[in-house]
Order: structure tokens, then sequence, then C-alpha cells
């Protein structure tokens, strides 16, 4: 099978420049050598069929006219959703135009977080509860919510007055059709990744060499997939409800794996890629961004541990709004996403719950620090994460948490946004991690912890320590000569997919188009400490 895409659309940016986050498109249905001119990906809407008659009921005469004539063209019904998007077609439906939306199909358009005005509350945490009270399909109780603002209520009974929850059809929908890319993986003799047994095989996950095939066939600096459609992927792929025990399995012997059809996850999904409803969540708060003057982010932290005279910090740490990092980041002339051209990170945190928590460093004798949930924003740590992704709360045992947070422990749920053609440098990570996009399209190379001698690695107390010396678009083979053998497999994640990365797994990370992605974390397994140990890090 070879690579397939949506049709192409050219981004329609709204009077106040408030669309939805767009993705960027593949150039062509065969990957980088197709020369169709590329285009701008926009998220699709999504009108249910049950509710069409209150959406007709709240707009004005004029406009309910305009939508019977719209619905009157052959607009086929699908799964019980009216699946819509900006521009022509997609995936061959009739859709509406960009005019038509307006303040009274989607009430919360004009809507936007007001900006925190003190320290404390933008340091603001609240308890999670997880009492419940629902009429007619809309919350009606504000502290059935971790984000107890009277606005966060508002916004979620406006969206919802359109969209009820717990329409599992109309939402796995929308994720399926925002999946852009159908690729096959390298075969291996060992199993089906698409059908893989219930007991992990031995060598899972099959690994290939990572110089001289991953990255020989489809390099570091490529945001667009192999013309051949065909990538060196090793990980199962489980479905979420018919796959569950077995993905647990999986997950308890620390092996990664890709888990799709969650309903949870792809209501998110569907919230995310519904238009103004990020631009109304994220509001004029100020967050943590990262800057680089090229499309490498090599994490750094504590700049006064300095390994050498001339080392400067490789990132700048900034502040923006959800709109000025939109208006940086979402650019559509190809020439301003190459490697060397200045790249944006935008970053949003969320405890969720308590105010600190105690962490416990290996590698440091052991001892027990406090800080809050997350070091990785110097931006507003927001109390609505855990409510937009209510399958990453930390309170109860599930298939993402497996060490749930006791008392006033907490833990963060972190959401990057990444403008194309951003790279994470290689690394590895204490505690297991679930990773799920909700937005555009990533590629992540993975590599098993007794790869770690053939990383090249900065060594502890460096400020970019965990993280590879290495180059991956440009590797310098004479520096560093192992960097040839070091074996590894790949994934393409795109929305409503979730990533399950054991503790200590390596990890580098390319944005193959405008993204989101989101994770926690959940406890540290110690089996491969050992081989990480073996590198240096004893």
């Amino acid at each position: 099978m070879l690579l397939r895409r949506s049709p192409l659309k050219k981004k329609q940016n709204d009077d106040d420049g408030t669309s939805t986050l767009p993705l960027s498109s593949p150039r062509g249905t065969t990957g980088r050598n197709n020369k169709q001119s590329a285009g701008l990906f926009t998220s699709t809407t999504i009108i249910p069929g049950d509710d069409l008659k209150h959406i007709l009921t709240v707009t004005t005469g004029v406009m309910m006219v305009v939508l019977l004539a719209i619905l009157s063209t052959s607009m086929p019904f699908h799964g019980g959703a009216w699946i819509t998007s900006f521009g022509k077609s997609f995936h061959g439906r009739r859709t509406w135009r960009a005019g038509y939306y307006d303040a009274e199909t989607f009430p919360w358009k004009g809507m936007s977080r007001p900006a925190s005005k003190t320290v404390s509350d933008r340091r603001h945490r609240s308890t999670f509860s997880t009492s419940t009270t629902k009429k007619d399909g809309l919350t009606n109780d504000i502290f059935n919510f971790n984000d107890k603002s009277p606005f966060y209520l508002e916004l979620r009974n406006s969206y919802e007055s359109v969209f009820p929850p717990n329409h599992r059809h109309r939402s796995l929908d929308v994720v399926k059709s925002l999946q852009l890319y159908q690729l096959d993986a390298y075969s291996n003799p060992f199993y089906d990744i698409h059908n893989c047994p219930d007991i992990p095989p031995e060598g899972y996950p099959f690994q290939w060499n990572l110089w001289n095939e991953l990255l020989a066939q489809w390099p570091a600096d490529d945001t667009e997939p192999p013309a051949s459609g065909t990538i060196y992927q090793g990980l199962c792929i489980f479905d979420f409800e018919r796959d569950h025990d077995k993905a647990l399995r999986y997950r308890d012997e620390e092996l990664p794996f890709i888990v799709r059809g969650d309903p949870a996850v792809a209501e998110t999904v569907e919230r995310w890629n519904t238009p103004y409803y990020l631009k109304a969540l994220l509001g004029d708060a100020p967050q943590g961004v990262e800057y680089s003057d090229n499309s490498d982010f090599l994490y750094w932290t504590n700049a006064n541990s300095r390994p050498d005279a001339d080392w400067e910090p490789p990132t700048q740490h900034l502040e923006m709004t959800y709109l000025e990092w939109m208006e940086k980041a979402n650019v559509t002339d190809e020439r301003l996403v190459q490697p060397g051209m200045p790249h944006y990170y935008f970053k949003v945190v969320g405890c969720a719950s308590g105010g600190q928590r105690n962490s416990v460093d290996h590698h440091d004798g052991g001892s027990t620090t406090q800080q809050p949930c997350s070091i990785l924003s110097a931006g507003e740590h927001v109390p609505y994460l855990t409510d937009e992704m209510p399958f990453y709360t930390q309170t109860r045992s599930s298939l993402y948490i497996k060490d749930t947070v006791q008392g006033s422990e907490t833990k963060a749920i972190n959401c990057r946004f990444g403008m194309k053609g951003v790279k994470a440098t290689n690394h590895f990570d204490g505690e297991r991690n679930f990773v799920t996009v909700f937005q555009g399209v990533r590629r992540m190379i993975l590599a098993h912890p007794d790869q770690c001698s053939k990383l090249a690695l900065f060594p502890p107390g460096h400020p970019s320590a965990r993280h590879s010396k290495v180059d991956w678009s440009h590797p310098d083979l004479n520096e560093f000569p192992e960097f040839d053998s070091a074996m590894a497999n790949e994934v393409v994640l795109q929305p409503g997919d979730s990533l399950f990365l054991p503790s200590l797994w390596f990890h580098f990370i390319v944005s193959m188009s405008l993204n989101i992605q989101c994770n926690t974390r959940s406890g540290m397994d110690t089996r491969h400490v050992p081989e990480i140990d073996a590198c240096g890090w004893a």
C-alpha cells in the first residue's frame, strides 16, 4: 500500500485571525518526490445531525435560510455527523465555506480566557473532584472541574450545547477524518504490527540500523514521509477496546506500542479541532515558548553549570500567548520552515492535583526534593488540562496511568505545540510516558536503553544531560563512530494516536506539520537502569 493523503486545501483565515490550528499537508500522494505544490490542511468541524435543529433555532432568520440551502445541496450524512471543513471537499464530502461560520453557529467564538493578573493566580492549583452532575448533557456544577473558574464552565457548556458529549461514533469519525497518512511497515520475521501476539515476542520491538536504514531512507530534516510509503516501524498498533488487555501486558513488560480508538481521546481531539475552541481555552494567558534560530531544540537547564567558557544556551526561553505563537509558527511559505530558519515551540503545563510532589533522583543518591509538578515551562501552570484529558487523571489506575498519585502528590500534563520542522534532540526520560497527538503529525524515532553507549550522551551535570551530542541530520561519524551501529525504529503519530514510551527509552521527535502533543508520566521502572548506568550514568 502506498502513502495516501487527504486533498490539499489552502488555509482560510477568519477576520480576527483566530481559526483553528491548521496542519501542513504533504506535498504529494507518494511523499517528497511528488511535485505537487504544498497546501495547508485545515482542521475539520463536526456538526451533529441530532443537534442540527438546535443550531438552526439559535441562528438568525437570514442564516437559517442559508444553512437550509447548504444542507439541501446533497451533503452526505455520515456516521451520525455532518463532516465539514474549510475549503472545497474533504474525503469526498461537500463542505461549508468559512464565510458561513459565525458566532451563533459557534457561540464560544467570541470567548477568550483572560490573562491572570497575579503570580498567585498564575500558579493556581485546584483540587480535582471526580463528582459529576449533568442535565441534558450540559455541566451545571462548577465543582465537576479541576478548573473552578466560571469561564471554563461557560466554555464547556457553550461547546456541549452544540456538540453533546458521549457521542463516541461522531468523535471517532473526526479522528478518522484527521488521519492524513496510511503507511506500511517493513516486515519483520516475528510478528505483524497490526495483529501482535498476546504475549510480547522475544526481541520485541524489532529494530533496524538507525543511520544506514532509517535515516538513509528518511533524513531527520525531512518532514515528508519516504516516497515508498513504507517505514521502519516495529511497534504494535492496538485498538483501545479490542486489544485493551493485550496493551496492558505490553505496558507491564515496559515495551512501547501505539493505541488507537479510545473514545475519550477522540472527544478531546474533536474539541481541539473545532473552530475557535483552542483560542477561547488558551486565551490571553502567556505560556512558555522555546525559541531556536534553527529547527533543532536541545533541552538545557541550569545555565550556571557551564561545561566550558564557550558554552551558550542552545535555545531561548520566552513567553507568548497562543495567538502570538500562531503568528510566528503558522506559516504557509515552505522557505520559512526550513532547518536554518527560526522555529518556536509553545508549551502548556497543567498540574493534575495538589501543589508540590516529592521527586527521588536515582542518580543523586536517592535524595528527595520538593519541586512543582513540572519545571518544563516558565508560563502559567493551568488547571484545565485535567478536565480536557480525563483519561490522564492520575488518581485512578488505567491503561495510561500505572502508578497513581497519593495525597498531595501531583503529576504534570505537558502539552507541546510544535511548529513544522521542529526537531527535539534524542534523549531519555526517567519515568514512563504516555504521549497523545491531538492535532497534526509527528515522527518519533525510538531506541532501546541498551543503545545508550552508541548515542553519545552529554554526561551528568551538563546543562543538556541525558541528551545526545550527535546531530542526527548530519552526524559526524569520525567523532561518534558508534552511532553508525545504533539500532532503532520509527512511528508516525497522528490525531488520536497514543504512544506508550517506557522508562529510559530514547526518543527523537520531528514535527511533520504544525501539531499538538500532550503527555503525562506515571512512575519509573528500574529494569533498564543498569544499561543506562553502563554508558556513564552510574
